[in-house]
């Protein structure tokens, strides 16, 4: 596995801060397409833990909820990847907590749904201009009539990050309702494809994830 380390990464806009344990290449990527495409969930511990270690090691605070896959894609594969890793978080003793609610405060049960995906066309594949004109998602109607508080800081959890589109348009969401301080949690980091020509000394260098990866 290829870790992150210590080093700053480029959040997408709108969102503070972006933490990754892992870089997209090598292992980790099987790990994640496994997940995603072949609904295998035995690693879900391991990664929650690793989410949780990032989280701590990062300091990160608010209410955790994720970026939903759309809803074609949740009935084809039958779950939410981005769900599941929230939740594995959570019970590796990741903070899922109540909006405002500080990092020392008991949990509630259940991770913070704020986000639905907006009607339109499917995201693999897509590059980051045509994944930014239709990343959209609208505010998730049963927890905003339900709670009266909005959450003023907010984790956005997901399992790749690559061109950013995904991450920034839940962000815009979430800032129009009412959301002041965002940070996003990934498992990995893809990094910007090398420029031309150039190769890393020792070896070549990491490329760019899969299409089918992009987020």
């Amino acid at each position: 596995m290829v870790r992150v380390g210590d080093r700053p990464l480029p959040a997408p806009p709108g969102v503070d801060r972006l933490v990754a344990p892992f870089v997209y290449a090598g292992p980790i990527r099987g790990v994640l397409r496994a997940l995603k495409y072949g609904n295998q969930r035995a690693t879900l511990p391991w990664l929650g833990a690793e989410l949780a270690a990032a989280w701590q090691r990062a300091r990160l605070s608010g209410s955790p909820t994720w970026a939903p896959t759309g809803p074609a894609r949740v009935r084809r594969r039958g779950f939410d990847q981005a769900a599941l890793l929230t939740r594995a978080l959570r019970r590796a003793g990741g903070p899922v907590g109540a909006p405002n609610s500080s990092p020392d405060q008991w949990p509630p049960p259940h991770p913070v749904v704020l986000l639905r995906r907006a009607r339109g066309p499917a995201q693999t594949g897509r590059g980051r201009d045509a994944r930014a004109a239709v990343a959209g998602f609208v505010l998730n109607p049963a927890w905003w009539r339900a709670e009266p508080v909005v959450p003023a800081r907010v984790v956005l959890v997901d399992d790749v990050v690559t061109t950013g589109a995904t991450l920034a348009a839940a962000a815009a969401t979430l800032r129009a309702g009412g959301c002041l301080a965002i940070d996003a949690l990934v498992v990995a980091w893809t990094p910007p494809p090398p420029a031309a020509g150039r190769h890393r000394n020792g070896g070549g260098a990491i490329g760019p994830a899969d299409t089918a990866d992009r987020h």
